[in-house]
């Protein structure tokens, strides 16, 4: 992707999204489950934004991402479902 495609003669615009995700933990307690909502929450890597952006110009879109920030409030996760204890095995997909 070429990323001098955008100078100096572009505004940045900065935008306040509000979001709601559903997070799917398996834990032996909720108040473990509740701790590890955070994690999975943090901004989005260099590469997740790097393929936005190529997706974006690929769409034509004259615009790219810089950075992308979450903010997390405390005790804001409402449980919504508890399902009972499965012998399926944890594995990652990530490497």
């Amino acid at each position: 992707m070429r990323m001098g495609m955008m100078g100096n003669e572009h505004n940045e615009y900065v935008f306040a999204v509000e979001l709601l995700a559903a997070v799917r933990v398996r834990a032996t307690s909720e108040s473990e489950a509740r701790e590890a909502i955070p994690a999975i929450l943090e901004a989005p890597g260099a590469d997740v934004i790097r393929l936005a952006n190529e997706g974006n110009f690929i769409a034509g879109r004259n615009a790219i991402v810089a950075e992308v920030e979450f903010f997390v409030e405390k005790d804001v996760a409402r449980l919504v479902e508890v399902r009972p204890k499965t012998n399926v095995a944890v594995t990652t997909a990530l490497r």
